[in-house]
């Protein structure tokens, strides 16, 4: 049995369909360690959650996949975690007037327009049984730092537009440094039990009216009034009935239209 690698791997690539789909085939060619990465400087095919492109300039983005192992309870909770360590790092960026807050269950915005995307992959147990019965996940994450306005991404719903570290103000935002300051982060985070009151404190998405499409195409609408301990987020119609959303895409209904 392999023993867990005492030190990750970095993968820089100049350019790859998708740095997901890049770890997901490393994983299969050896027993890698957690916080093993791949980096792009250029996506041809990037995706986010619900099939959406995520198109960016070379090199004008953070454009990586992160390998987390973690354990089946935390499975659910992770790409909140990944969002709100990231939110916080954008934020010491920011000028102070600037704000950036979690949209449940895979977004950053800063004053509610979206900088960063997250989409997670479950990798599963290892092929090489080399950690027990943990399960690696890739977690790609695209964070918008040096577009100018007619470089932003294409994204698939007009009511949340897209914006960049720049044009927030954080012209000098070091990609490299987020980075790993979010490899870190989530690292401490997954040792924590308590990270979700935190999170709903830093939402964007708690209090708003929201429709929000699940996996199996169930649309769900009302207003979003809590995130569970296990992240799922509970939304509440306007008869009073509630309704928790596990996993899917999520709408802000009549922001910035």
């Amino acid at each position: 049995m392999f023993k867990i690698l005492p030190r990750p791997k970095v993968k820089d690539l100049a350019t790859t369909t998708s740095t997901n789909d890049e770890l997901a085939k490393w994983w299969q060619e050896e027993p890698l360690s957690a916080l093993s990465t791949v980096t792009a400087l250029h996506q041809s095919a990037g995706r986010g959650r619900g099939g959406h492109r995520w198109e960016a300039a070379p090199g004008t983005s953070i454009l990586a996949s992160v390998l987390f192992v973690v354990s089946k309870k935390q499975l659910t909770l992770l790409p909140l975690m990944v969002g709100l360590a990231l939110a916080r790092i954008l934020q010491s960026d920011l000028p102070k007037e600037k704000k950036a807050q979690v949209k449940w269950p895979n977004d950053v915005l800063i004053e509610g327009k979206k900088v960063a995307g997250i989409l997670a992959q479950n990798l599963g147990s290892s092929p090489w049984g080399h950690l027990g019965n943990k399960i690696g996940v890739a977690v790609g994450v695209g964070v918008n730092l040096y577009q100018e306005q007619s470089q932003l991404p294409l994204i698939a719903r007009p009511s949340l537009p897209a914006t960049s570290m720049a044009l927030e103000g954080a012209p000098n935002a070091d990609g490299k440094q987020i980075l790993e300051e979010l490899r870190q982060g989530v690292t401490k985070m997954l040792q924590r039990t308590d990270f979700i009151e935190e999170y709903r404190r830093e939402s964007y998405t708690l209090g708003r009216e929201v429709r929000a499409r699940t996996p199996q195409g169930v649309l769900v609408t009302g207003v979003a009034t809590g995130v569970t301990c296990r992240g799922e987020l509970e939304v509440t119609d306007r008869f009073g009935g509630k309704c928790l959303v596990t996993a899917g895409d999520t709408e802000i209904v009549g922001a910035h239209s």
